[in-house]
């Protein structure tokens, strides 16, 4: 995800997302984290 914005930013954080250092993105989520919510033990 990207924002330009200090809102944009705060609601990805709210969200579950960290921020990250790229050139395609100011913010993400690794895709595991939403794995293992669904499939504990998985």
């Amino acid at each position: 995800m990207t924002t330009d914005t200090q809102a944009g930013a705060d609601f990805y954080l709210r969200c579950g997302f960290s921020q990250v250092d790229d050139d395609s993105a100011t913010h993400a989520k690794p895709i595991t984290d939403a794995l293992a919510k669904r499939h504990p033990g998985k």
